[in-house]
C-alpha cells in the first residue's frame, strides 16, 4: 500500500533510498528531481502559482505532523492555506488515526520527506519568480559568503578594499559578516544584483544557506568568484572522508588562528588582490582578511570536506545522542569515541582520540585558534559551568548551563 500517495493525493513523487546529503535532507536523486522541476520552462506567472501550490502542500504535510507531534518546532511561510486546504488535513489526520502505530510511522515518515521536498521546490519557484532573479551561477574560487542586511551591502568597505580606511571589524578584531567560505563548484541562485560603484555584487541562495522567505538579511558575495550558467548545475555530493582521512585533516590546521565564519583554513590568497588594503595590517588582520583559519564548526565542515553542517546549533542534533546525564568527568571520559562531538548552542570540541580533543576557540581580543588538549582536563573545564544532557532541546536548563555529545561517525 502506498500510504503516502493515498494522504497527499499529489504526483510528487519521494524516493527514499540513495546516498544522502549531510546539510540537506535530499538524496542525491531528489537533488535532480527538484532540479527538474526548476528546468520546466514556465513563466513568471506559472512560477508565482506552482510555488504557492507547494507551499501549501509542504504546510499541510507540517501541519498533520503537528497534530502528532506537538513538540515539532519547524514553521514555515509561504502562500496561506485556504479552507480546502484546511478540510484536507483534517481528513487526512482521521485517516492516519485509523491506521496501526507502524503504518502511521511510516506515513508521518514519508511526510515529513513530502514536506521538505515541496518546501525546496516552492522556496526555488519563488525566487526564480521574482523580476530581480538574475539566473544561476557557481563558484569558479574557493568563496566567501557574507551574512549582511539587505539594504546594506558594500563588500569592499567592509573588507578594506581601494577607497576605504580599512576592515570594519568587531571590538575581537573579528570579521564576523563572514558566514562561510565556500568551494568551487557550488551551485547558486542569484536573486538580486547590486551594483556599489565599480563593484558587482550578489544576493545569493544555495541549498544548504538560505535566509528564508522575508528575511531582512540574506548571503553575498562578489561577482568575480563565480561563473553564470545558462541552467542550474547539478548539486555537489559530499562524499564522508574515512575517520583517518578526517583526523588528517583536523590536525592539518595546527597552528592557525581562530577565523569567525571561516571553513578553509588554508584562506583565500585572491582576496589582497581583490580588496587591496590601502593601509598596512598587522599579520593577524592580515591572516582574517586572507581568511586563513576556521571557527569551531569551520573546523570540522572542512575536515569532512563539506559532509557536515556548517553551524554549532545544527550539530545539537546531528547524528545520535550519547546518554552522559549524570556522569563524572571519568565516566564521561570512558564513552567518548573518536569524532564525537561535545557541543553547546555556539561551540564544538571534537574528540580526536581516547586522550585528546580538538577545536577551534575564539579568545577575545587574542588570537585564538587550535588547540589541542587533554580530553580529561578539556572535560573538567567544561564541567565547572555546565551540565552534560541526553537531548539538548528538550532538557530544562539554561542554555549557558548545558552541553551533549552527538555520535554521528560510523565507518563502515
Amino acid at each position: 500500500m502506498n500510504i503516502q500517495k493515498i494522504l497527499i493525493g499529489t504526483t510528487l513523487c519521494v524516493i527514499l533510498g540513495g546516498v544522502t546529503f549531510a546539510y540537506t535532507p535530499f538524496t542525491f536523486s531528489e537533488h535532480q528531481q527538484i532540479d527538474r522541476v526548476l528546468q520546466e520552462p514556465y513563466s513568471q506567472a506559472e512560477q508565482k502559482e506552482k510555488s504557492d501550490f507547494f507551499s501549501r502542500l509542504a504546510q499541510k504535510c507540517l501541519a498533520i505532523r503537528k497534530t502528532f507531534d506537538p513538540e515539532i518546532r519547524t514553521k514555515l511561510y509561504g502562500a496561506k492555506l485556504t479552507a480546502k486546504d484546511q478540510a484536507f488535513i483534517t481528513s487526512r489526520v482521521k485517516a492516519l488515526q485509523a491506521l496501526s502505530s507502524s503504518q502511521r510511522d511510516e506515513a508521518l515518515a514519508d511526510l515529513l520527506k513530502t514536506q521538505q521536498l515541496a518546501e525546496e521546490i516552492s522556496r526555488s519557484l519563488q525566487i526564480a519568480s521574482q523580476k530581480d532573479f538574475q539566473g544561476y551561477a557557481k563558484t569558479k574560487l574557493p568563496t566567501p559568503l557574507f551574512w549582511l542586511p539587505k539594504d546594506e551591502v558594500d563588500l569592499n568597505f567592509l573588507l578594506g578594499g581601494k577607497g576605504t580606511t580599512g576592515m570594519k571589524l568587531n571590538t575581537n578584531r573579528h570579521l564576523q559578516e563572514l558566514a562561510v567560505v565556500l568551494p568551487p563548484e557550488v551551485p547558486l541562485m542569484l536573486m538580486r544584483k547590486i551594483q556599489t560603484g565599480e563593484f558587482t555584487y550578489y544576493q545569493v541562495r544555495t541549498r544548504e544557506f538560505d535566509a528564508g522567505r522575508g528575511a531582512k538579511f540574506g548571503y553575498f558575495l562578489d561577482a568575480r568568484f563565480i561563473e553564470q550558467t545558462e541552467k542550474k548545475a547539478p548539486e555537489l555530493l559530499p562524499q564522508l572522508p574515512s575517520k583517518a582521512e578526517i583526523v588528517k585533516n583536523l590536525l592539518a590546521t595546527s597552528g592557525t588562528v581562530y577565523v569567525w565564519g571561516g571553513s578553509r583554513y588554508q584562506g583565500i590568497p585572491e582576496m589582497e588582490e581583490l580588496f587591496p588594503s590601502p593601509i598596512q595590517l598587522s599579520a593577524l588582520d592580515q591572516q582574517r582578511k586572507l581568511m586563513q583559519g576556521v571557527d569551531c564548526s569551520g573546523l570540522l565542515y572542512q575536515a569532512t570536506k563539506g559532509f557536515t553542517p556548517r553551524n554549532s546549533r545544527s550539530l545539537l542534533q546531528f547524528g545520535s545522542g550519547v546518554v552522559i546525564e549524570g556522569k563524572s568527568v571519568k565516566e564521561l571520559k570512558k564513552l567518548l569515541q573518536p569524532l564525537d562531538l561535545i557541543v553547546r548552542d555556539g561551540h564544538v570540541v571534537i574528540v580526536l582520540d581516547g586522550e585528546r580533543t580538538i577545536e577551534s576557540r575564539g579568545r577575545g581580543t587574542k588570537p585564538g585558534g587550535i588547540e589541542i588538549v587533554d580530553t580529561e582536563k578539556r572535560l573538567e573545564e567544561i564541567f565547572k559551568s555546565r551540565q552534560g544532557v541526553n537531548d539538548y532541546s528538550a532538557s530544562p536548563l539554561p542554555k549557558a548551563k548545558k552541553f551533549v555529545v552527538r555520535r554521528w561517525f560510523e565507518e563502515k
